[in-house]
């Protein structure tokens, strides 16, 4: 049944015209955002169109992993902090993993064939279309194709996961006249716990990764402080990250941080009530 839907999908063209919309929305981000930094804005809201465009900071940082390991470990969080990538482990080490491990609902990829690949000179086309629209033009033209697209990118997702439900298990591959759909399994998920029994130091080093949200949690509770963090993860880079969306989403996300902050200072608060 929903092999049968996704199939007519794809075939009525639904499945080009999801993937077309990504390329012009990406090519209509990158105008307005180039607009934006020409001006010299952080921050700009289009509020009849209800869009907002920000320019966000991201951090990269460098660890000293294995004493930072060590630090968390000493105070008995490296269990709730930790998260491990099973694709770092070495086979033998997943095979010692089995057990213990959750393994996750597989997923469908669709690999298309050439005749679903948008044209390059198509989208020549539509960039040079667009530098006659104004900014504001360029706005209205960016929120009409992302609502179309996602429309149907729920569509397409929800089609999905409903053939990978259907699909006997033992079949990792169908082929279509349009190209072929893959079953793919996630790696599985590791409870930490059991993984520091099973894996040596260097191991965690190498597949580990710090969960720092968790981590200032712990730092705001008072059982650390965040100084003796930052000097076991140094500054190393800063760049620039563009995000275009709709104000609802970007008000959203800073109630979110908001949130957050009230909760860490709570958190801080308490601490220094107990102590």
């Amino acid at each position: 049944m929903y092999l049968d839907q996704l199939e007519r999908f794809i075939k009525e063209g639904n499945y080009k015209n999801l993937k077309r919309g990504e390329k012009k929305l990406a090519i209509l981000r990158n105008s307005v955002m180039n607009h934006q930094e020409s001006l010299g804005l952080k921050r700009m809201v289009w509020l009849e169109q209800r869009v907002v465009g920000t320019f966000c900071s991201v951090h990269t940082y460098e660890e000293d992993k294995r004493n930072l390991f060590d630090f968390l470990n000493s105070y008995g969080l490296l269990p709730l902090v930790l998260n491990i990538s099973w694709d770092k482990l070495l086979p033998e080490e997943q095979k010692k993993l089995e057990q213990p491990s959750t393994l996750k609902q597989p997923y469908l990829r669709f690999s298309p064939k050439k005749s679903l690949w948008i044209d390059a000179g198509e989208l020549r086309d539509f960039e040079t279309a667009i530098k006659q629209l104004d900014i504001v033009q360029l706005i209205e033209e960016w929120k009409r194709i992302r609502l179309f697209y996602d429309q149907e990118l729920q569509r397409w997702n929800a089609l999905r996961k409903g053939t990978v439900r259907e699909i006997n298990k033992g079949i990792q591959r169908i082929e279509l006249s349009f190209g072929s759909l893959n079953v793919v399994i996630p790696s599985p998920q590791l409870k930490v716990i059991d993984a520091l029994d099973q894996l040596s130091v260097d191991s965690l080093v190498c597949a580990g990764r710090i969960n720092y949200e968790l981590v200032m949690d712990y730092a705001a509770k008072g059982f650390f402080k965040k100084s003796e963090i930052d000097r076991l993860r140094q500054l190393k880079n800063i760049t620039s990250k563009y995000i275009l969306t709709k104000l609802e989403k970007d008000e959203w996300m800073h109630e979110f941080l908001h949130r957050k902050q009230l909760r860490l200072s709570q958190l801080s608060q308490e601490s220094l009530w107990k102590s």
